[in-house]
């Protein structure tokens, strides 16, 4: 069969491929992220309110841990055959157990760490397998709520400090697929979204959120982005309890929590969007391991030279071979890499998800890795899905096309930056940025007519979309080309105010004293007349011009409504 041979591949990779992560988009939000941020440092507060709750708890946690596991134990210890020959063992070393009713888990000493050679040492390694032992049996048993309580205190019983949620936090915030209690689902449906296992699960989620998170907010909105993300991680946990309990029935009552999904959403709703933008990856592969046999030829040859020892020089030879291989081929053992996103998110999805869940299902009696894969396929469809109801990978394209077009202009291809545009132009009519290079592409060409007409209109459009410093610039670049060129009256007068706010003061006055010279008739004749002159005065130090702008307004304008 082809499935024995996909999971050899898939392993292989996994050990190959140490690390494969993304730490940054190249597509820099336009605007400030609040609700990525928020959500990161909400996610981020509750972690580490229930690690405190769970280390407050701890000490009384630990002396419940220790009492239930001894009496795990002791029950299992005619019945369990691991706890049977475990228990022989103990009482081979410890000859008081022989004598007792049973055995108890006194207090251990954190500090002190004794040769497992020694008597000592070897009641240490039976102590820790029972205390194992026991633990695998309270979680097969904890099929009710009180059963993870006690599973998590026998978890925890050795402890000096914890980082994992209190088990009152799961109690009441994680997701149960056999809950019975329309509350508690609805609670669960909400909490298990903000609750994280570990530091390492809290980490790599906050991680994928900042990196995918920040470019589709600034896409969709801080409100629909917002909606998204919690409708993705609803439908996520929803899928996860539909999978679970067709599939895997005895896991009903396991706790889900976790925002992958909802994560898994915004990864999603990013594909489609952002298909083609390169995402930055961190990797790490097995080659890295040559690092610490490398640095050890080194350093042994060197020592066994200055020692006199006859191997010395092939030592030391091996390791100069090694750190030049290593030197020459370390881009093969880590490193980073820009991955265009659709195939970094279909690569990763698939390895760490997809493959997952197929093996799953191909052996049903196998435990899983305590991943909630489906959770995050369910996230990820819902995400993708939106996205095309929405149109979002229309406007990736059309975003898209328009870096083709600029890309063709700062190669010199003025025809095919032309084109390009003209290309943009019938996927979204009006397209100001088009218009632009289409203008800045005709200037090369020095075409001045077909420049100046595609200009104006994209300085039209980004005045329309409130784009003004866009519209400023491209005034200004058709200025150095062509000096006599206006646009209409009302557009001149938002260009030249704009000048004003961005302190190019000498190119708004300027540009705002053409008005009432070239149309005559305008009404924004008045107004720019009264700015240019308040501008040579009070910015460009320019009095004597500044009073003959203001004669002149006085003989053009002697009814106006700024006369006094």
């Amino acid at each position: 069969m082809i499935w024995p041979l996909i999971d050899r591949i898939v392993t292989i990779l996994q050990i190959l491929i140490i690390f494969f992560i993304p730490y940054n988009v190249e597509r820099p939000a336009r605007r400030i992220p609040v609700v990525t941020y928020t959500l990161m440092a909400l996610n981020i507060f509750l972690f580490f309110v229930t690690v405190f709750i769970s280390n407050v708890n701890l000490p009384a946690d630990r002396v419940i841990g220790r009492q239930e596991a001894a009496k795990i134990i002791n029950e299992e210890g005619s019945k369990d055959e691991n706890i049977k020959s475990l228990l022989a063992a103990a009482k081979e070393a410890d000859p008081d157990l022989k004598k007792s009713d049973g055995v108890t888990f006194d207090v251990k000493d954190d500090a002190e760490k004794p040769n497992p050679f020694s008597k000592k040492g070897q009641k240490a390694l039976i102590r820790s397998s029972l205390h194992q032992a026991a633990l695998k049996v309270a979680y097969d048993r904890a099929d009710t709520e009180a059963g993870y309580q006690r599973a998590w205190q026998i978890q925890y019983m050795d402890s000096s400090y914890v980082l994992t949620p209190h088990y009152s936090a799961l109690e009441w915030f994680a997701y149960r697929p056999g809950e019975e209690s329309l509350f508690g689902k609805l609670l669960g449906l909400a909490g298990s979204m903000f609750l994280h296992g570990g530091f390492m699960h809290i980490l790599g989620n906050m991680l994928f959120l900042w990196v995918f998170g920040r470019a589709v907010e600034d896409s969709l909105g801080p409100t629909i982005y917002l909606g998204a993300y919690l409708l993705c991680g609803v439908f996520a946990t929803l899928l996860h309890h539909i999978m679970t309990m067709q599939f895997d029935p005895n896991s009903m009552m396991i706790p889900s929590f976790g925002a992958s999904g909802a994560i898994a959403g915004v990864m999603g709703l990013f594909a489609p969007r952002f298909y083609r933008t390169p995402v930055r990856v961190f990797y790490l592969t097995i080659l890295a391991a040559f690092v610490g046999l490398i640095a050890l030829g080194i350093i042994g040859g060197i020592l066994a030279f200055l020692t006199g020892d006859i191997f010395a020089g092939g030592f030391l030879a091996l390791g100069v071979i090694l750190a030049g291989f290593y030197y020459f081929g370390r881009t093969w053992a880590w490193g980073t890499t820009k991955v265009m996103a659709v195939w970094f998110l279909a690569f990763y999805v698939t390895l760490n998800d997809i493959y997952p869940v197929i093996k799953s299902l191909l052996n049903p009696g196998q435990s899983g890795d305590g991943t909630a894969h489906w959770a995050h396929l369910g996230g990820l469809l819902l995400g993708v899905l939106y996205a095309f109801l929405i149109g979002a990978q229309n406007e990736g394209k059309h975003e898209f096309m328009l870096e083709d077009a600029e890309k063709a202009y700062n190669l010199g291809d003025m025809i095919g930056a032309v084109s390009d545009s003209q290309n943009v132009l019938e996927l979204v009519a009006g397209n100001p940025n088009a218009y632009e290079i289409m203008g800045k592409a005709w200037i090369k060409q020095n075409k001045e007519e077909e420049a100046l007409d595609n200009l104006e209109i994209a300085i039209d459009g980004y005045l329309r979309v409130g784009e003004r410093e866009k519209a400023s610039a491209a005034y200004l670049m058709a200025l150095e080309k062509y000096p006599l060129f206006i646009l209409k009256p009302e557009s001149q007068l938002a260009v030249g105010n704009q000048l004003a706010k961005e302190y190019n003061f000498k190119a708004a006055a300027e540009n705002l004293v053409k008005i009432p010279y070239t149309f005559p008739d305008a009404k924004e004749g008045e107004v720019a007349l009264l700015r240019g002159a308040q501008l040579y005065l009070q910015h460009l130090q320019q009095p004597q011009t500044s009073l003959q702008l203001l004669q002149y307004f006085w003989q053009k304008y002697p009814e106006s409504q700024w006369m006094p």
